[in-house]
């Protein structure tokens, strides 16, 4: 936060002050931080991105099982996306998108580079790769080989420091990212394909694609 120079500083920590109620809730304690996001590998299992800026390998066969606790690279774990091929990604508030490649039964780190000049706020599955976007207010894709992220294209669809929060892939080729005021349909070009107005004011937090596109 801030840095104070005159009174008293209070800091509100949420991982300390919600504790789970009862062991048998369905939910599980595997962060030392809130989780910011979530994402189902190919192999049914699940990874979580924390504040504590690890991420959690979990077996979801019988009920959340903890199977590993994977180092990030510093700092908070915003978004994930898992790749094809078992692999996942993560996107940090350093502004780098992270690669963890399958090794036995767990996961190790693979390549990284920097995706935006911000945290990366979403990532989302691409044919072949991965889109994101950033608090730099850009959205960019990337490619994925045995190296890690390569960057293939970006675009500034905000002023810098406008948060991208929201961005769902389209299914296809494409992708929706929530501009100011408007929801906007982006091809693999990064081309602007289409839009959907919204009330002055309103910038969604999160999309999600129904079953029917």
């Amino acid at each position: 936060g801030e840095a104070v120079t005159d009174g008293t500083k209070y800091v509100l920590r949420t991982d300390l002050l919600y504790r789970l109620r009862a062991p048998d809730s369905g939910h599980a304690r595997g962060h030392l931080g809130y989780v910011w996001d979530a994402a189902r590998l190919t192999d049914g299992r699940l990874v979580t991105g924390s504040r504590d800026g690890t991420v959690g390998l979990w077996s979801m066969d019988d009920g959340l099982v903890l199977e590993q606790r994977l180092p990030g690279p510093g700092g908070s774990i915003a978004a994930l996306a898992a790749l094809e091929g078992g692999g996942f990604v993560g996107g940090g508030r350093d502004g780098r998108i992270h690669s963890w490649r399958p090794e036995g039964d767990g996961f190790v780190a693979g390549g990284s580079a920097q995706a935006h000049t911000g945290a990366v706020l979403r990532l989302a599955r691409a044919p072949g790769g991965l889109w994101s976007t950033g608090a730099d207010g850009s959205v960019a894709r990337w490619a994925f080989g045995p190296g890690g992220p390569r960057l293939l294209a970006r675009r500034s669809l905000a002023d810098a420091g406008e948060w991208l929060w929201a961005m769902v892939s389209d299914g296809a080729d494409g992708v929706w990212v929530t501009e100011s005021e408007r929801v906007v349909r982006l091809d693999a070009q990064l081309r602007e394909c289409g839009a959907i107005g919204l009330h002055a004011g309103v910038r969604p937090r999160s999309l999600a694609r129904s079953a029917h596109g």
